[in-house]
């Protein structure tokens, strides 16, 4: 059980901006894991059609994918088990975040940029989000932010 204790509490953040937060409108919503985890998660970010550039709702599309599906094959979320999609939207930026059930799964991160190996749902989330970060309490949140250019 130590190894449950050390993962409580778990912080990474990787932030290539340094930009601030700013407020705007968050949405939560409840999906259930599985296989459909990741088509569900896409039609829920479809919902900012008209709120977000085209641009930025489809490279959240994928990331969101990435994410969830991530949360399917590693955490092993399953039908019976939810995932919480929370969906902030401000003047200045998109934030995604996914909180998953706590099923002992280590994250791991990805390898540095041009580092050879299989690519990885993590990797893109580096590669396309602005920021992006884990957190452990709980349940385990994997959030990444977009900024509205």
């Amino acid at each position: 059980m130590a190894g449950a204790s050390r993962r409580r509490g778990l912080r990474f953040v990787r932030d290539r901006t340094g930009a601030s937060r700013s407020p705007g409108r968050t949405r939560r919503f409840e999906l259930s894991g599985g296989e459909n985890a990741p088509w569900t998660a896409r039609r829920i970010v479809d919902r900012l059609d008209g709120e977000i550039p085209a641009a930025i709702r489809e490279d959240a599309r994928l990331l969101v994918s990435e994410l969830v599906a991530n949360s399917v094959l590693h955490a092993r979320v399953g039908p019976d088990d939810s995932l919480t999609l929370v969906l902030s939207v401000s003047q200045t930026r998109l934030r995604v975040e996914l909180h998953e059930p706590d099923h002992g799964f280590e994250p791991s991160f990805p390898a540095p940029r041009g580092a050879s190996g299989s690519a990885s749902g993590l990797l893109i989330v580096e590669r396309v989000a602005d920021r992006w970060g884990v957190t452990r309490d709980a349940r385990t949140c994997v959030w990444f932010e977009i900024d509205r250019r």
